[in-house]
């Protein structure tokens, strides 16, 4: 096999199909969820992390991996899934070896998604970008509302119930009535008790406060129960919302292959056929949120002696038309590893090998 290695650039857009949202360490202020932002300011322009999308791309090539292992008759094994889908060492077999130069060559050549995909001591080969959004007013609030209680939305549905069911829906719904104005007191309460809190002036005074808002927190636990041992909490309560980027929202984005092989660069185009067989990123999937679609040019130094890269062609990502890929090296590139991997052993590759 061409054994050349080459440098390609995707510099396009990703589009969101659908509401884009995403949880994170920052994600909540108080009761209220935003999403990623490029400063701490108030005017910080929201972002879609790369951090997401890279990982989706890494549990995609995994899947592709795990696939190409078992038609050639070696399912991957747990140690081998762990390392290529998140980096991790579970059998502790990676060693130290700083100071050796070019010590992971070997490894690259047998193993390309761990070349690609990187992890310890072994830098990937696949540079993931952030997402920024270049359209205008793209961000919104989604979900606010309260969760309904189906036998008040829908009454016949009582009717399915026998009559000691029956009579133990009244009870709990003349409960939830009562202890939702309880529940609202008691919180007035403890917000009360801590801002006094803060101004009580001696140790016994603190203490006392805080026993009392600890006997509040018990009472509002008791009426989360519904008042017995069968738990009755959020049958009705309010749902906070999400921020999300809006569908049709379109975000600057960009990918680089480092001196891939034919083999690695191959394996990243098998990795999107798997991401397009369900493209969705980050959170809230179940109310039809998170599908993305991507457009790239593709660029890369056509020698040695080239001063700047150049196009040499596209690749568009749908999820209803699939993948379109517009270039003869990555095309070529992909070929080759469908080959490959058809048998894994005859192509010199081994992907439970890790270190």
């Amino acid at each position: 096999m061409n054994d050349a290695k080459h440098t390609i650039f995707l510099t396009g857009k990703m589009l969101a199909e659908e509401p884009l949202t995403v949880t994170h360490k920052d994600a909540q202020t108080g009761k209220n969820h935003r999403l990623p932002r490029a400063g701490r300011s108030e005017q910080a322009q929201p972002y879609w992390p790369a951090s997401n999308i890279r990982g989706a791309l890494r549990h995609a090539m995994t899947r592709a991996i795990a696939q190409a292992a078992e038609a050639s008759g070696s399912k991957l094994n747990l140690a081998s899934a762990f390392m290529l889908g998140q980096g991790t060492d579970i059998d502790g077999i990676i060693k130290d070896r700083d100071g050796m130069i070019d010590g992971d060559k070997d490894l690259r050549a047998v193993n390309p998604g761990i070349s690609i995909l990187g992890r310890w001591k072994l830098p990937g080969k696949m540079d993931v970008g952030n997402a920024y959004p270049i359209t205008p007013d793209c961000v919104a609030y989604y979900g606010q509302g309260a969760r309904r209680i189906m036998f008040e939305v829908t009454p016949e549905l009582v009717d399915d119930l026998d009559a000691a069911d029956q009579q133990r829906l009244s009870e709990l719904l003349s409960w939830q009535t009562e202890a939702s104005a309880n529940k609202a007191d008691i919180k007035s309460q403890i917000r009360a008790l801590n801002d006094q809190m803060k101004t009580a002036d001696s140790a016994a005074s603190k203490r006392l406060l805080k026993d009392q808002i600890e006997a509040l927190k018990e009472q509002e636990s008791v009426l989360n129960k519904g008042g017995s041992d069968d738990g009755a909490t959020g049958i009705r309560r309010p749902l906070p919302g999400y921020e999300a980027f809006n569908a049709g929202t379109e975000f600057k984005q960009s990918i680089t292959l480092h001196n891939v092989t034919m083999m690695e660069a191959g394996l990243f185009v098998a990795a999107l056929v798997q991401f397009m067989r369900y493209p969705q990123l980050g959170a809230k999937s179940a109310y039809n949120n998170g599908k993305v679609a991507f457009e790239w040019d593709v660029l890369r130094y056509e020698s040695k002696s080239s001063l700047k890269p150049v196009k040499t062609g596209e690749l568009r990502l749908s999820a209803m038309d699939g993948i379109d890929l517009q270039d003869d090296l990555l095309r070529q590139s992909y070929e080759a590893w469908c080959q490959a991997s058809a048998d894994l052993k005859r192509a010199e590759i081994d992907f439970q090998r890790l270190a």
